[in-house]
């Protein structure tokens, strides 16, 4: 890729720039609600998973200097069980030089890199049994993952919290530490995070186990022991831990509330191409960035990708340098302040160990034999462009309305329509000038800003009540199709309705091939499905939704208190540019102030605002072919993007 939008000169030329990507040893990492930091200075994490098991011992100094020359400052590895105790009881470290992790750590410091080390139990990583000992799968049958029917849910797939898998565990555990002591930050070493475990849930969620409350509370204590092994065998964190897609994100509050945000970092995991019919990141991938950069700092986390995509498991799709550079600009523009690319290099696997391959290459920028893929010069361009950019460390995504979701909704533990809150109005807001924020609704929400409620069919007691103290002090409330009505116990909770004072209103499930046009404040609107109808409306309600011949109430804006209560009761999928300019008005109504707009409804823009008073603005252009935009701020500022096919740009404004 020749330009990042016009601005590539800019960042290939910054070279008197201030330093914000830095290499460092016996470093302190840290991080507050904004970004990551290493010995007090705000810094941006660029990580490559470099596995040191699989990369031949004579190879780890030039690919970690490789690594260093994209701007990287940090290696990320697994520590594999099933590699270091391949017989139970016979753990290995050091015996050959592809298991000699402590001479490997001692390498990294030398190369002034940082590091983190993943020590499981899972790993992953393409390895049979995702990591774990044969002999522990195949020899303990009674830790498996039972289905309602009492058969085992997926090869690998273990009970957390089973006290054999546990006592195996904690002993692997204990010789890991052991190796890992001297290597701490805190012992002048590199390490400067421990993961817990890998992409909690994802073995047993991706097989189709019922995600429940009782069961992610249940992997969050699972979390909470391990942490509890390393403290006592004097590994003192920080702990970290990856959400295994950005749609899990919101799974891991359990893990939060136990863990806390001292000393124990989440993040996210993104992927747009793991199969042979994906071949390029897409605007709904760049919209699940957003939405896992959202909960991260919803939790109260700096967004942190631990793994995104470097590469790919088969030979088809190709990973290409254009669609890589523009997954990970699109992560950026999203919010990310920090990456893990995986993987950064790979090499052969320990024999009978790999599940796909016996050479892990992983199509990765350096190839398993050492050579240079050309997307190598994709992470180059990636790390000039945030080193010339410490503005962004500090700045978040600029927002003018809030989605509000409590986390069993959001972890599919309770009903809600997804499809209607992320496809519909999410993809909707983010085509006009009013850009949308999730938040999760246990941690707070800003009370400047309206509030929208999409598809939210159940909702605690304690939420309703805080909603309803919202509106009732001058709050703007936006709740498409209903209001929620029971809560998630299945119990009937009405706290809110009755308290905004919701006009009687009955389901209605519209025909739509009979009616598919609705006039949404005086314009015709396809696409629309209502939901909810009105038979009356109070005097100082006015209609908002109404069918074609004006005959039925859809939709209706009142008055509460001190605030204003807009209820919408139908969905949609985006489809239409009306439907984008219909959800913009019914915010702008209840106040919503424009954050910036692009004249192109398909080139997606996010802002923000920095501490001079300036706006960064990314434009997203994730098509096949180029597109031009200009994007306007409120203040009048305009700049007009020239983007190739596959493209992501920024200008400061």
């Amino acid at each position: 890729m020749n330009r990042i939008g016009k601005l590539q000169v800019a960042v290939m030329a910054s070279i008197s720039c201030a330093v914000t990507v830095m290499t460092v040893s016996a470093a302190t990492l840290g991080y507050d609600g904004l970004s990551l930091t290493v010995d007090g200075t705000r810094t941006f994490l660029i990580s490559g998973e470099f596995h040191y098991f699989r990369v031949p011992k004579d190879e780890w100094r030039r690919r970690l200097r490789l690594l260093k020359d994209v701007g990287g400052n940090c290696v990320a590895t697994y520590i594999p069980w099933c590699i270091h105790e391949p017989e139970e009881g016979k753990i290995l470290f050091g015996d050959r030089p592809e298991r000699d992790l402590g001479e490997f750590l001692r390498v990294v410091k030398e190369e002034g890199l940082m590091a983190i080390v993943r020590p499981g139990p899972y790993q992953y990583s393409e390895l049979v049994y995702a990591g774990l000992p044969r002999w522990l799968v195949e020899g303990h049958p009674e830790i498996a993952f039972k289905k309602k029917d009492g058969t085992p849910l997926a090869s690998g797939a273990v009970e957390y919290n089973h006290p054999v898998f546990l006592e195996k565990a904690r002993r692997y555990f204990k010789a890991v530490a052991g190796v890992l002591r001297p290597h701490l930050s805190v012992n002048g070493g590199p390490v400067v995070l421990v993961q817990l475990d890998n992409e909690l849930t994802g073995i047993h969620v991706w097989s189709d186990a019922p995600k429940t409350r009782p069961y992610l509370e249940d992997a969050a204590d699972y979390l909470v022991t391990l942490r509890r092994w390393l403290a006592e065998d004097g590994i003192p964190g920080p702990y970290c831990h990856n959400a295994g897609c950005a749609a899990m994100a919101a799974y891991y509050e359990p893990c939060v509330r136990k863990l806390g945000t001292d000393g124990f970092l989440l993040g996210y995991d993104h992927y747009y191409s793991l199969n042979q019919f994906t071949e390029s990141p897409t605007s709904d991938y760049f919209f699940r960035a957003i939405y896992a950069c959202d909960m991260m700092r919803s939790y109260g986390y700096p967004p942190v990708g631990f793994e995104i995509q470097c590469g790919t498991i088969g030979d088809f799709a190709p990973i290409l340098k254009e669609d890589l550079l523009a997954c990970h600009m699109a992560n950026l523009a999203a919010g990310l302040k920090g990456i893990n690319y995986y993987v950064f290099t790979g090499g052969p696997n320990f024999p009978s160990t790999g599940s796909m391959a016996d050479v892990y290459d992983y199509s990765a920028p350096v190839h398993a034999d050492g050579t240079l893929n050309s997307t190598y010069e994709s992470l180059k361009t990636f790390g000039a462009f945030v080193k010339s950019h410490p503005e962004l460390l500090d700045a978040t995504r600029a927002s003018s309305v809030q989605i509000g979701i409590e986390w069993p909704n959001a972890a599919d533990c309770a009903p809600t329509d997804k499809k209607f809150q992320d496809k519909g109005m999410f993809y909707s807001l983010m085509q006009t000038p009013y850009h949308p924020q999730y938040v999760l609704l246990d941690r707070g929400f800003d009370r400047t800003k309206p509030l929208v409620l999409v598809g939210v069919t159940s909702m605690s007691a304690e939420t309703q009540r805080k909603i309803a103290d919202f509106v009732l002090a001058g709050g703007k409330l936006l709740v498409a199709p209903d209001f929620p009505r029971i809560d998630h116990d299945g119990k009937p909770c009405t706290i809110l309705a009755n308290a905004v004072g919701v006009p009687e209103s009955v389901p209605d499930e519209v025909d739509v091939l009979r009616h598919p046009v609705c006039v949404a404040d005086g314009v015709r609107v396809y696409g629309l499905k209502p939901k909810v109808r009105f038979d009356s409306l109070p005097p100082d309600a006015r209609a908002t939704l109404l069918s074609e011949d004006g005959t039925s109430v859809y939709g209706c804006r009142w008055k509460c208190g001190e605030g204003l209560v807009s209820q919408f009761g139908a969905t949609w999928v985006a489809l239409f540019f009306q439907q984008a300019e219909m959800a913009g008005r019914l915010v702008a109504e209840l106040d919503a102030k424009p954050v910036a707009e692009s004249s192109n409804k398909n080139v997606f823009v996010t802002a923000y605002r920095l501490k001079d008073g300036k706006t960064g603005v990314f434009a997203v252009n994730l098509h096949s072919s180029p597109q031009d935009t200009v994007v306007s701020l409120p203040s009048g500022a305009t700049h007009t993007f020239c983007l190739k096919a596959m493209e992501v740009g920024y200008a400061l404004l």
